[in-house]
């Protein structure tokens, strides 16, 4: 029998039992006992910065080691440690901890750090399933995982000469996440919990001066069971390591409580104290608690004495006073007072003074809604990760204060601290700066499921569940921006949460809790969804509810992302019980990476396709990780098809490609770890069609020789030149949008090829038995792509200057468990730059609503959404007056007297003024902060409203007529238009516009075609969009000209020309109408009619051509300046400009549709000399320009894989579909924001732009 102390205790405020009695010899490994918290860990307790005197305890501002250390009484422990480094298990060092090892040779590591970002293992990126192979069987971690890594620490430290006599305890912040310690060669204890402080007394082993510290750290252990939340699996001392020295009668735990009155104005401050006496006798002590206000003056001092029994239960104290209408703390208004507790001794000798910040706040819940001081509040949210690019979790205070001042800036109010406690400090800063706090127990078991295996329902996993809610509400009471405790995320449900639920509500009643996964049972005090639909807000709203509704996570903002948030605040701002929710999430968690080098490369096939290869991929001089190739037309193979690989495959647990489109076209792969396999897609039974055979005992570590063929009738998988299975199929294959990968699946992330590739071939034709077995095959006219790294030598590797932001599968060798770039889902890049997202967030969330009453009276209503500020004490008060996005009037109006929630009219002084032609007018109000805050300084935009202004004038014809005559020739393949400095060419054959000269600069590179199709944005690839809308990418092709005519119209002095094609990939019409008008001006009138309107929805509708290089320089009348898309397009209307190549945001992870403008009233683009190309909407266009095709964004993984293009790819259209955002993972955009597929008509004019012409000017005329 032996006895494992997980706790030591002090009953003190707590009283908790939290260790595990003795143990039968055959108990599992620390390692792998659920059961087992901890060895030796003290008894969680709220944080503290014990201090000598007053003048310390007001100098610390938060809690970190750099404030820490303010105070004589501790020692930091950060800094430089001596390493070792472990893959896993079988690499540990057995007696590294003793004094006398040699530790000389070791490598240095800075702590705090994650180890892997300092080139000691691989990050791990995955979402669900746990980072090590299946199967798993909680507790058990396989210890030879390749990635089971087994960090070794040591260092010396410094125990004070005048801490002799002293305790001494050592506290690790984090540490992910099983470690034991040991000091001066004695080993100290265990920890597990990664996210709160684990705490040791560590007085009996260690002596004044220096002294030796241990410690052994597994990335994996059983509570990583608990511990499978989506983010960087990394491992590490990565929080604030320290030893500190409480006196020997220590106030070792306290709780300050704010209750406040009925009328939530005057308030009741309750301090209750733990007292732990470790000395042999009682002692008599004093207590003071002195509450200080912003100005350090005394507001209150609260007194008591006591006697504090020597033995192991602490001794409880309680002071109480009334507080006269203290100012009260809200994320609006964060008022904090200063509250010292200072402990002194019989002959008044002070012992100890601890500062604490003290909110006077009451959170409740009433009538079914979420009151903070008795008001109503809206959680305007996200959800966040501790990550930062370069040190991954061990994130510094910095980062979190830019945080923190972004947020603020872009009104979010709320962060759930997903999904675990979060960095001390950082609860120090949001009672400071004004952040409500959903506080998240770091419980996920989400690779568990939600049914019977789930954690949730497993007794043996009770004492865990519990302590680490206990760590989580101990540590983090005190903290007035904590206003709702969550029980964890994604971890199923069950009696483990029903009795952490009903710990919580015994032991903190001031709080509600909040777990997602309890639903509408009983234990959550809120209902709190993840990614309900809009509608659901509504039907939720429309019954009695006793509870509030409160999105834990929605809007999911992957990449080009956040759209249609309307649809959910709409119902928010007006219907009861809805009270907002926290988007997922703050930040990419992508990690800083130098770009690698790559080389050109050109495939042996008759075809010729270039693509690069980067350098990161190849081993051995083989493909060791996946190549995806440029999405070539002639790749996308429906018909009879040969796929074959020479490979070297190492053991997987998964799939594994070695060629595939997609994962629901076709591809040659290992499935599930067992079977070579080799499948085409049936679209009509929307099923695939397999032939497998079990992988023979000498599959890895050989070369061999794997095809697969389909020849319309039959499916054929061959081994080493035999066939080895045969599928009867005579259907279909699938045409999608995905790319080709050699060594990976463009589909689905994580099926990288496991092992080598020596040489690929791809076949648009069926090979035979004779064939298959025949090595010495050369080149053959069906031969689509052929990669030979053997005798090939790809170009010079370049050296790219810069970095990406590397993401799931970016680290490791092939088969590395990866979900690839789903990390990235943040309002912000990882370097905390906004995404363009953030901007529509930011007016959503803004809390000032402004909406018109009479515009010809220019009067509008103001509302005031602030929960607890008077409009007049935070916000001035700006308009101005724009004309074609110019300014000709501004000003500033005082500001309202408008308390919280309530509306006024104001009457905007624009002086009269005589509409010019054609010239659009917008009001614009800017409401701009009144003072410097800590998170902005005066002027900050806080919140802006624009509206269209009913003063209007005929827009100024421009007459065709007075210019000189067309002139129209002929000849058998084109009809040419010249005009005055102008000539227009069009193909007899083709139908189109293919060239455009002005003054003899051509314009366009390549013709106006119609365009259905968008590059596939993160969250189009997670519904499948080109499986659902993927007829329509290739829509445009092989388009049969059916009718070309031209006429002359001489009363308008113009040609028109008119083309109607027949697209038979969708059996529809296209007629577009030219109309060359002697002005230059081409009139473009383009019509849609499909032959049936049952086809999916049209990801966009428009034409697109591309535009000769050198046109640059790129200005739009229209919303701006950042992207904007039809259903995420709160942006100003105004005047904008930049260059084409600014136009594509690069901070998206994955490239994929970019930097799209919708309502455009005119886009131009120039060339150094001026010369350019105007578009005017009749009346708006969705438009587009860019340095790369479709294609070209939808054929890499990272934006510096992209081509960048010299010329100009131009989408001139009706509409593009919604982003999205409801998820990423299958749910489309709004219905209001999707093309059914039905007629449509639309219109734009082509106006040349001559040297010196203004388009603002040009824009406004009416061409006749």
């Amino acid at each position: 029998m032996r006895t494992k102390l997980t706790q030591v205790l002090c009953g003190g405020i707590i009283g908790l039992v939290l260790f595990a009695l003795a143990q039968e010899q055959t108990e599992p490994p620390d390692w792998q006992n659920p059961r087992l918290t901890g060895i030796n860990n003290l008894t969680p307790h709220a944080t503290m910065v014990v201090c000598p005197d007053v003048d310390t305890a007001l100098k610390i501002e938060y809690t970190a080691n750099s404030e820490r250390v303010k105070s004589p009484f501790y020692r930091s422990l950060n800094g430089i440690w001596k390493y070792f480094y472990g893959s896993n298990h079988l690499g540990r060092v057995w007696d590294f901890w003793k004094p006398d090892f040699d530790d000389s040779a070791w490598a240095i590591v800075q702590v705090p750090s994650n180890v892997e970002l300092h080139g000691y293992g691989v990050p791990i990126y995955v979402n669900v399933r746990y980072p090590w192979r299946q199967p798993w069987r909680p507790p058990f971690v396989p210890p030879d995982d390749p990635n089971n890594t087994v960090n070794h620490y040591r260092r010396m430290f410094t125990v004070p000469e005048e801490w002799a006599g002293r305790r001494v305890l050592l506290t690790f912040d984090g540490v992910n996440s099983f470690f034991y310690v040991w000091v001066n060669g004695q080993k100290v204890g265990m920890g597990k919990d990664s996210r709160t402080p684990v705490e040791f007394d560590v007085t009996r082993f260690v002596k004044p001066g220096d002294n030796l510290i241990a410690v052994e750290n597994f990335r994996w252990c059983d509570g990583s069971y608990l511990e499978d939340q989506d983010m960087w699996r990394l491992s590490g001392i990565f929080r604030d390591v320290y030893i500190w020295s409480p006196p020997d009668v220590h106030i070792r735990d306290f709780e300050v409580k704010t209750d406040l009155d009925a009328q939530y104005r005057d308030a009741t401050l309750t301090v209750e104290l733990a007292l732990e006496n470790t000395t042999q006798n009682p002692a008599d002590v004093s207590i003071e608690a002195k509450l200080l206000d912003s100005n350090g003056l005394a507001v209150a001092t609260l007194r008591t004495q006591t006697t504090v029994t020597a033995d192991t239960n602490c001794t409880r104290a309680t002071l109480s006073g009334a507080i006269t209408n203290p100012q009260k703390w809200t994320a609006e208004t964060p008022n904090l007072y200063k509250l010292l507790i200072t402990l002194k001794d019989k002959a008044e000798k002070v012992l100890e003074v601890i500062p604490v910040n003290v909110g006077f706040r009451k959170v409740e819940i009433k009538d079914g809604n979420l009151l903070v001081n008795g008001q109503r509040i809206l959680i305007k949210g996200v959800n966040r990760h501790e990550i930062h690019p370069d040190l991954g979790q061990a994130v510094s205070v910095e980062s979190m204060i830019k945080d923190i001042q972004i947020m603020k800036q872009y009104n979010i109010n709320t962060v759930r601290t997903c999904h675990y406690p979060n960095h001390p400090a950082w609860y120090d800063l949001c009672d400071r700066y004004g952040i409500y706090l959903i506080n998240e127990a770091n419980i996920e078991s989400h690779g568990m499921g939600y049914g019977p295996a789930s954690l949730a329902k497993n007794p043996e996993w009770l004492d865990a569940h519990m302590n680490r809610t206990m760590r989580m509400v101990e540590r983090d009471k005190n903290h007035p921006s904590v206003i709702i405790w969550s029980l964890g995320n994604e971890a199923g449900d069950g009696p483990n949460f029903e009795a952490t639920s009903a710990w919580i509500k015994r032991r903190d009643p001031s709080r509600p809790v909040h777990y997602e996964q309890a639903g509408r049972r009983p234990h959550t005090d809120i209902v709190c969804p993840m990614y309900p639909r809009p509608r659901q807000l509504a039907e939720y709203a429309a019954q009695p509810q006793t509870r509030p509704y409160i999105m834990c996570e929605y809007s999911h903002a992957m990449g080009n992302s956040s759209g249609g948030m309307w649809a959910y605040w709409s119902n928010i701002y007006s219907l009861p019980y809805l009270q907002g929710g926290c988007i997922w999430d703050w930040v990419d968690q992508g990690l800083r990476k130098p770009i690698p080098a790559s080389s050109p490369f050109e495939d042996r096939s008759p075809r010729k396709l270039k693509f690069s290869l980067p350098q990161n991929v190849l081993s051995e001089g083989f493909l060791a990780g996946p190549v995806r190739l440029p999405d070539a037309s002639h790749l996308n193979i429906t018909g009879p098809i040969t796929l074959e690989a020479w490979v070297k495959p190492v053991p997987t647990d998964g799939h594994a490609c070695f060629i595939s489109k997609g994962d629901t076209q076709w591809a040659l792969q290992v499935a599930r770890g067992d079977a070579l396999e080799f499948f085409v897609y049936d679209p009509d039974n929307e099923t695939w069609v397999t032939t497998e055979t079990p992988l023979p005992n000498d599959w890895a570590g050989r070369w061999h020789h794997v095809a697969g063929v389909f020849d319309g009738s039959e499916l054929r998988l061959y081994l080493d030149g035999k066939r080895v299975g045969t599928t009867q199929y005579n259907g279909k294959v699938a045409r999608t949008a995905y790319p080709v990968e050699i060594g990976g699946n463009s589909q689905v992330e994580g099926r990288e090829v496991a092992g080598l590739i020596r040489e690929a071939r791809i076949y648009s034709r069926a090979l035979s038995d004779a064939e298959i077995a025949n090595p010495a095959r050369g080149s053959d006219p069906a031969l689509a792509f052929w990669l030979k790294l053997q005798g090939q030598t790809p170009g010079p590797a370049a050296e790219q200057k810069g970095f990406f932001w590397a993401y799931g599968g970016d680290f490791g060798p092939p088969g590395t468990p990866s979900d690839d770039n789903f990390c990235c889902n943040g309002l912000v890049t990882p370097d905390r730059e906004p995404h363009p997202g953030l901007f529509e967030v930011k007016h959503i969330y803004q809390y000032v609503h402004c909406k018109p009453v009479d515009l010809a009276a220019r009067v509008i209503q103001i509302k005031n959404w602030y929960d607890f500020l008077n409009l007049k004490d935070i916000a001035t008060v700006h308009w101005r007056l724009t004309g074609d996005g110019i300014e000709l009037q501004s000003g500033q109006i005082p500001t309202p007297d408008l308390p919280p929630r309530a509306t006024t009219n104001i009457t905007v002084p624009v002086k009269p003024f005589k509409p010019q032609p054609g010239v659009e007018y917008f009001l614009e109000l800017s409401f701009r902060l009144k003072s410097d805050t800590a998170w902005a300084k005066a002027g900050h935009e806080l919140a802006w409203e624009q509206f269209k202004l009913p003063d209007a004038a005929p827009a100024q014809i421009a007459k065709a007529t007075t210019a000189p005559r067309l002139r129209l020739s002929q000849d058998k393949s084109r009809v040419t238009v010249t005009g005055k400095g102008f000539t227009v060419g069009f193909d007899k054959a083709t139908g189109t516009l293919g060239s455009w000269k002005l003054d003899g600069t051509e314009l366009v590179h390549s013709p106006l075609r119609p365009d259905f199709w968008r590059a596939p944005t993160d969250n189009d690839r997670g519904r499948n969009m080109a499986r659902s809308q993927g007829i329509w990418q290739y829509a445009h092709q092989e388009a049969k000209l059916e009718r070309f005519s031209v006429e002359e119209v001489r009363k308008s002095n113009a040609v028109k020309i008119t083309a109607v094609h027949h697209l038979p990939k969708v059996d529809a019409r296209w007629q577009t109408v030219y109309t060359v008008y002697a002005t230059g001006d081409i009139r473009v009138e383009a019509n849609f009619k499909p032959g049936k309107t049952d086809l999916p929805k049209l990801p966009r509708i428009g034409m697109q051509m591309t535009v000769t290089p050198g046109f640059e320089y790129i200005s739009w009348l229209g919303p701006g300046p950042h992207e904007t898309y039809c259903d995420r397009k709160d942006a100003k209307i105004g005047l904008y400009s930049g260059t084409v190549s600014e136009q594509f945001y690069w901070h998206y992870t994955e490239p994929g549709e970019s930097g799209n403008k919708v309502d455009v009233r005119w886009v131009a683009l120039r060339n150094n000399n001026g010369i350019g190309l105007l578009v005017v909407g009749q009346p708006l266009l969705s438009v587009n320009a860019l340095h790369y095709t479709t294609d070209d964004l939808q054929s890499a993984k990272h934006p510096f894989e992209l081509t960048k293009r010299d010329f100009i790819t131009l989408n001139l259209d009706l509409k593009q579909q919604g982003v999205g955002g409801d998820d990423s993972w299958g749910a489309w955009p709004h219905e209001e924001h999707l093309i059914p597929c039905r007629e449509y008509s639309y219109a734009f004019l082509l106006r040349p732009l001559k040297s010196g012409s203004k388009p603002e000017h040009l824009a406004r005329e009416i061409v006749q």
